[in-house]
């Protein structure tokens, strides 16, 4: 991905597969006055959704014809990637329906080629971006679980959803870890429910560290938490698993605590070429939290078991290899 650098005031990914309208595109950046943007340049859909994922540009431009695909696609993928960047569509002349349904689809704005000029491009841009920046200050309120800043269970909801249709169309895998705090009524009985609070706390930001940008990570509520992640093999989901064992375990041994943070951990994989459903997924997910904590219980078993389950399968395992308070 390339891009040139004037003085910045946001950072602009521009999706355009042919070379003679990105030049014309960064000569009507070039001749901006007022403002100036980090321009970055997608040359193909694939650049385009390995950009949206790392989340690195506050606005998205994108050519509606892209190869085999269409602005319609990249806006689909956003939305199923939980990306809320706002995007302007470069739109052909004359073509009414690509403009109504790129906004149905979630665009900021479309501009027409050929019709762009300075002022009308930096003019769309400053409004998308003053729209974003209020809708982003509602949907954190919406969206968003005080606590521990994560998303909360509407918010996950909406988005899984999203991602497992988004899985069944490229059919590729989907998984979902279910996880909760070992002994968290020990920990309020014991130290009060502020210390309660702060070992949730410390849970989410273990799981942060842990899981990608793409994942979603959400609190349902109370000691719960869950974690979505697209394209995840068997081995992907065990070496997760490993690191957050790991980030447990440096988290346990930097901090002064009275007790040590521990998780039980339940998953749960939509294979491709089945049906399913989130609530699915996240019923198998918790059947398996639950068979962890008894084989801990027994002793049976600290580490992941398979469990096949239709049309999902699942692992379970406790982490944190001694218990919360001391």
């Amino acid at each position: 991905m390339k891009g040139f650098q004037p003085k910045t005031d946001a950072r602009v990914l521009l999706v355009e597969d042919d070379d003679v309208d990105y030049l014309v595109a960064r000569r009507l950046f070039a001749q901006m006055v007022d403002v100036r943007y980090v321009v970055d340049r997608a040359s193909d859909y694939e650049g385009a959704i390995e950009a949206i994922r790392r989340r690195d540009h506050d606005l998205l431009i994108v050519d509606f014809y892209l190869g085999g695909y269409t602005g319609l696609d990249v806006l689909r993928e956003m939305a199923a990637a939980g990306s809320f960047a706002p995007v302007i569509v470069l739109t052909a002349a004359g073509n009414r329906d690509v403009d109504l349904a790129v906004m149905e689809a979630g665009a900021a704005d479309y501009l027409v080629k050929g019709e762009i000029i300075p002022p009308l491009l930096e003019r769309a841009i400053r409004y998308s971006l003053e729209r974003h920046r209020l809708v982003e200050e509602l949907r954190a309120l919406s969206l968003r679980d005080d606590l521990t800043g994560l998303y909360n269970r509407r918010a996950f909801m909406t988005l899984a959803d999203q991602q497992l249709k988004l899985a069944v169309r490229r059919n590729r895998p989907l998984s979902v870890f279910f996880a909760d705090v070992d002994g968290l009524k020990q920990i309020n009985d014991t130290y009060g429910h502020r210390e309660g609070d702060l070992a949730i706390a410390s849970a989410a930001e273990v799981l942060k560290r842990t899981f990608r940008t793409s994942d979603l990570v959400a609190r349902l509520g109370g000691d719960e938490f869950i974690v979505l992640t697209p394209d995840s093999s068997e081995q992907s989901l065990r070496t997760m698993i490993n690191r957050l064992w790991e980030h447990l375990d440096a988290h346990n041994s930097s901090e002064r605590l009275r007790y040590r943070l521990s998780l039980s951990i339940g998953v749960s994989t939509f294979e491709p070429g089945r049906d399913g459903s989130i609530a699915a997924l996240i019923a198998a997910a918790d059947r398996e939290l639950y068979a962890a904590k008894h084989r801990r219980r027994t002793k049976s078993a600290t580490t992941l078991r398979a469990m096949p389950h239709v049309p999902v399968r699942g692992f379970g395992a406790g982490i944190g290899r001694r218990g919360p308070p001391r």
